[in-house]
């Protein structure tokens, strides 16, 4: 029940989305794990602001930006 009453947007993965990631995955030439990919496709099809990550990979992703955890204000 905490996700459901947390606020958060849960997003289905679309095709759409799948198509994006895989564009991602060639652009950053494999660099950027699937999962990865997924999350920065979802993250930009859906205008979100920013991901919330501890992977230093995403500094690379110019399609979204990333924070990690201690940027957070709660």
């Amino acid at each position: 029940m905490v996700m459901v009453n947390s606020g958060l947007h849960i997003v289905s993965l679309t095709e759409e989305i799948s198509c994006h990631a895989g564009m991602l995955r060639a652009k950053y030439q494999e660099k950027v794990p699937w999962g990865d990919c997924v999350v920065a496709a979802t993250a930009a099809q859906n205008r979100a602001k920013f991901v919330v990550t501890e992977h230093s990979h995403f500094a690379s992703v110019g399609e979204v930006a990333a924070r990690g955890i201690s940027e957070l204000r709660l």
